[in-house]
This record gives C-alpha cells, sequence and structure tokens, in this order.
C-alpha cells in the first residue's frame, strides 16, 4: 500500500462536445507549462474525416489540417497535432500559444471540414 487512504474524491466533469454534421466544437481543459492548449477533443472524434481537410478554429486563429508533429511548420506558427495523451492539442512551434493568443481554459475550439 502507497500512501493513506482517500474517503472524499472528487469526479471531474468531461466537458461535452458538440457535433454537427461539418463541425465539433469542444473547449480548452489543460494548458502545460510550454504554452501548448490541449482540448478535450480525442483522436477518434477525427477519425471519420481526413485530417488534412480539417479546420481548427480558436478565436482569431485558424489552422488548417493536422500535423504529425511540431516541427511541420514554421518556427513561430501555430499548428495542431494529437498529442500523446490522444487529444487535439494546438501549439505554437518553439513557442507558447497562450501568452501568444491569450487563451483560457473553458475557451471554445471549433473543428470543421467539407464533406
Amino acid at each position: 500500500m502507497l500512501g493513506t487512504s482517500a474517503d472524499n474524491l472528487i469526479r471531474l466533469a468531461w466537458p461535452k462536445l458538440v457535433k454537427t454534421e461539418r463541425t465539433i466544437t469542444g473547449e480548452i481543459v489543460y494548458i502545460d507549462v510550454f504554452g501548448n492548449l490541449f482540448t478535450n477533443i480525442r483522436a477518434n472524434d477525427l477519425d471519420p474525416v481526413s485530417r488534412d481537410k480539417l479546420k481548427i478554429i480558436l478565436a482569431n486563429v485558424s489552422i488548417h489540417g493536422l500535423a504529425q508533429n511540431y516541427a511541420a511548420v514554421a518556427e513561430g506558427e501555430y499548428v495542431a497535432v494529437i498529442n500523446s495523451w490522444g487529444l487535439l492539442e494546438i501549439a505554437v512551434y518553439k513557442g507558447h500559444a497562450q501568452k501568444r493568443g491569450g487563451a483560457m481554459i473553458g475557451d471554445k475550439v471549433e473543428v470543421a471540414w467539407d464533406l
């Protein structure tokens, strides 16, 4: 046994996605120390659509397609990836997405596509 047992655990609510025929709207749920923005949109939520046809929108930022990694864009550019947690993440290559755009936990993120 490690540590003491806890009887007062609290289950945190995971924000629900809003889905339409051509969009998924989620939100930022975590910002890491590098300023990367983690959303509640999972990789499998995007499975039916080709990654290069996606448009990720956060406030006045629009990112076309999902990249394989951060370095797929030029330094200082926004990029969208599926991170190691299996979540859609918005980052700035060699930058700080949160400071650059002023994003906060709870801000809406929309993923759109054409059929």
